[in-house]
């Protein structure tokens, strides 16, 4: 497996603890200071490395968000069809660009939930002696808490902005002020994926929403 790791130069630290924990586990990586040499061609090389590469793993923090290269491998990645791969990085999931708010995030704390799920698959050879059947190693994904009461079809109605807590705003994900509009609206869940990120209808799967904002609406 080949991973593209997309960052700011300002995460550079950061961008290099994540490669060498991959290149641990046996993974091949392209960092741009290690893989791009004096006097090559940046662009060529970023386009050479992407399309070689399986995933796209994107550094999202407050300063890649306004690197203008990070959205052009995004983009890039988009056109040669990688499976793009955010990881957030001192940032709210619903700060993360449209381009990719559709996709699932890690936020870096939790980053090794995606290492495993890159876990290699296991050899083992036959009782015969035979040739060697190769076994893909099963990751077993969090579930939801069955305490959850809401599922995907269930009908909400957000809480007045005006009504919840500092406390409630910051929680994960964190309430940004793009979604003030929506304040007492009704709508259905979409999509769960966690006890604490739940796509709605309202916004057409903008956001994510946190079940502490919303009640079951009759």
């Amino acid at each position: 497996m080949k991973i593209f790791i997309s960052h700011s130069s300002y995460d550079k630290w950061t961008a290099r603890q994540i490669s060498r924990q991959l290149e641990d586990q046996q993974h091949q990586t392209f960092l741009d200071e290690k893989d791009i040499k004096t006097g090559d061609s940046i662009d060529a090389s970023i386009q050479e490395h992407l399309k070689d590469s399986d995933h796209l793993l994107i550094i999202i923090s407050p300063v890649s968000l306004k690197s203008h290269w990070v959205f052009i491998e995004i983009g890039s990645a988009k056109a040669l069809g990688k499976r793009i791969v955010p990881i957030l990085f001192h940032i709210e999931p619903n700060e993360v660009p449209n381009a990719i708010s559709q996709l699932l995030a890690r936020d870096i704390n939790d980053i090794d939930i995606y290492y495993k799920e890159l876990a290699p698959t296991k050899v083992s050879k036959t009782k015969s002696g035979g040739t060697p059947i190769r076994r893909k190693k099963i990751v077993t994904r969090p579930k939801v808490s069955k305490t959850v009461e809401f599922r995907v079809g269930d009908k909400v109605r957000l809480a007045q902005v005006e009504n919840l807590t500092a406390e409630d705003k910051d929680s994960t994900p964190k309430w940004v002020p793009g979604m003030d509009k929506y304040s007492g609206a009704v709508g259905t869940i979409t999509k769960m994926t966690g006890p604490h990120n739940v796509r709605l209808s309202v916004d057409d799967g903008q956001f994510w929403w946190s079940p502490r904002w919303f009640t079951k609406d009759a």
